[in-house]
């Protein structure tokens, strides 16, 4: 599986880049690429950076590609899709990332067509940063893009598309943990304590 890391975004609510933001003496998405590194099924892993944010990635231990859109998750994810058949698209701030994860996501996505992606039963909220995706959710993308929908999850629940869904609290409730976000400094704290 190739793995692309989305590292465009321009982190507003944490005021900085918050994937250079140094944690345990290194910055937060080494954290994530070094994990996801070292997993067997991964082939390769890139980091999609918009014109904005590619300076910042040098030095960190993954090929950068150039997501030229820079609309947010939705062009890291066509960007990914334009070049690779299928992937599995990771959020950059997911310094819990294990390969135990990804190997439990490949395992239970056998089968699907447009994207698999983990999903919180109580709410119907998708993770759609934590999932995988087949270059066939590719024109639906395109439509997202000329219409100016850039949400992913609103996509999928305007168009009906037949994903597959992993529920979290099924089938992958002893990984919860790295579902948690960081959006504020103090986010950082939590996370500190559970590296």
């Amino acid at each position: 599986m190739i793995v692309t890391i989305l590292a465009g975004g321009p982190s507003t609510r944490f005021h900085i880049n918050k994937l250079v933001y140094p944690i345990k003496g290194k910055p937060l998405i080494n954290h994530t690429v070094e994990k996801v590194k070292k997993c067997k099924s991964v082939l390769k892993v890139f980091l999609i950076a918009t014109p904005l944010t590619v300076n910042r990635y040098q030095g960190i231990e993954a090929e950068v590609i150039l997501d030229p859109l820079g609309v947010g998750p939705i062009g890291g994810i066509y960007t990914t899709l334009k070049m690779f058949k299928e992937a599995m698209i990771l959020a950059g701030d997911m310094p819990l990332i294990n390969c135990g994860y990804i190997e439990t996501m490949i395992n239970l996505c056998k089968g699907y067509r447009y994207a698999c992606l983990p999903i919180w039963r109580k709410t119907g909220f998708l993770e759609p940063l934590a999932g995988i995706y087949s270059k066939d959710i590719l024109p639906i993308i395109e439509h997202g893009l000329a219409v100016g929908e850039l949400s992913i999850q609103r996509l999928i629940k305007k168009f009906n598309l037949d994903i597959k869904t992993i529920p979290i609290e099924v089938n992958l409730n002893i990984f919860i943990d790295m579902f948690k976000n960081i959006n504020k400094l103090e986010d950082i704290y939590e996370i500190i304590e559970l590296l």
